[in-house]
């Protein structure tokens, strides 16, 4: 996207589909920023709108790569971002007129590398791509083919074309996508994918477990199911939890070691853990870190890890996936870096 397009159709992580159309810019010398407008729909669910400004500084603007070309496209994933991190969202929205909600990029937010998407969720994002940018959002279904490794999702995703055509090449394979001959990371969705998607119940693909939007219960009880199988230790890494959790726990074995490794944590939150270890007598450890991993991940008795495509809290609210992992050096190169990450991270 250039200065000239005048409207985006995103799709983030999360399943949330927006449409952004750049309303302009202006550069506040006061503050030294560069502010980028937006009007945000969300077309996924709703219609609802609002209005952003991505306000850049000229410290962070110099780190950009071709930040004279691309601030408005560079703007469009620190809109992605701030939705994946619940700093956006289309509850509650007021007003246009009464509030511009301002996301205030730094040097710190540019130098500080963003994690790379699981495969998990690289598999839920490409299905939400397909879904509403190949089906539902066109009015010819079928006639026209979706890039998944733009340079925009590429950014966006913190992935090379590379993995992203592995993961395209693998739902070819399942009969979700169809490939436009030689190419490897272009195609459109098959019908199969639009039942999936559309689907009242969950599925399984090749080995993973695929939970369409409104499955709540279900994947409520899949989680629940893969907790009960531990019978020494669970670690969760989940960066925005909430005391669902908490409840999950509690129906748990008090003799389990269970820790939560999370990062963004509701103001709520540490009021609700208070009162549970004053109830439980569960051994809980929660852990805060500062924005270095990415994973969803649940891991049982140290062996058997599960890579989630949504957080637990979101599980079924939109289309998600579940995949064990079996390859053995996948899962010590994991295990390594959420070791690492939870020894430096701050007690909850």
């Amino acid at each position: 996207m250039n200065e000239q397009d005048t409207s985006k159709v995103l799709v983030t992580l999360g399943g949330q589909c927006v449409e952004a159309a750049f309303q302009g810019q202006q550069r506040k010398a006061d503050r030294d920023v560069y502010a980028y407008y937006f009007d945000l729909k969300d077309v996924g669910g709703g219609q609802a709108e609002r209005y952003v400004s991505v306000a850049i500084t000229w410290e962070a603007s110099r780190l950009i790569k071709d930040f004279e070309t691309r601030a408005v496209e560079y703007s469009l994933n620190v809109i992605r971002w701030a939705f994946d991190e619940g700093i956006l969202t289309f509850d509650n929205t007021p007003p246009r007129s009464e509030m511009v909600q301002e996301l205030t990029v730094k040097m710190a937010d540019v130098q500080k590398a963003r994690p790379k998407t699981t495969g998990a969720e690289l598999r839920t994002f490409l299905l939400h791509k397909a879904y509403w940018v190949g089906y539902k959002l066109t009015s010819d279904p079928g006639r026209y083919w979706v890039d998944f490794a733009s340079g925009l999702d590429l950014e966006y995703l913190g992935a090379n074309e590379d993995e992203v055509a592995r993961v395209v090449w693998l739902l070819n394979q399942q009969v979700l996508l169809e490939l436009k001959g030689s190419f490897r990371s272009v195609g459109k969705p098959t019908h199969r994918l639009v039942e999936l998607y559309e689907s009242d119940h969950q599925s399984e693909v090749a080995g993973a477990k695929v939970f369409p939007k409104g499955t709540n219960y279900d994947s409520y009880k899949e989680i629940s199911r893969i907790l009960r199988s531990a019978t020494k230790a669970i670690t969760i890494a989940d960066n925005y939890v909430n005391e669902s959790l908490l409840d999950l726990i509690a129906a748990l074995p008090s003799s389990l070691h269970v820790r939560i490794l999370t990062w963004k944590v509701p103001t709520d939150f540490p009021v609700a853990l208070r009162a549970f270890r004053a109830q439980y007598s569960h051994n809980l450890e929660v852990r805060r870190h500062g924005g270095d991993l990415h994973d969803r991940a649940v891991v049982i008795d140290g062996r058997d890890w599960y890579l989630l495509g949504a957080s637990i809290k979101d599980a079924g609210n939109k289309l998600w996936v579940i995949q064990k992992l079996d390859d053995e050096d996948v899962t010590k190169k994991l295990d390594k870096e959420i070791e690492r990450i939870w020894t430096a991270a701050p007690s909850l």
